[in-house]
């Protein structure tokens, strides 16, 4: 199995929240849990997080300043 951040899936599904199995500990569960809300949260704060930037970030301001055009070569004489 692949490894996902030092777990193999097959054991990341078994460590679920939502496991059937009774022999998992209380405070396993209550972590697993803590965790999914907690990357619920985050993933659900993206779309928010986007629509500030594009709402507070100075559209009509150009990006760069216009340069001044360079001087003319031709001699004053």
């Amino acid at each position: 199995m692949v490894a996902v951040f030092g777990y193999d899936f097959a054991r990341w599904w078994r460590l679920a929240p939502w496991s059937t199995n009774p022999l998992m500990r209380g405070r396993d569960r209550t972590a697993a849990l803590a965790f999914a809300c907690a990357m619920a949260v985050i993933l659900g704060l993206v779309p928010f997080a986007a629509l500030l930037g594009s709402l507070t970030s100075p559209i009509s301001m150009p990006r760069r300043p216009e340069r001044a055009p360079p001087p003319s070569r031709s001699m004053p004489w």
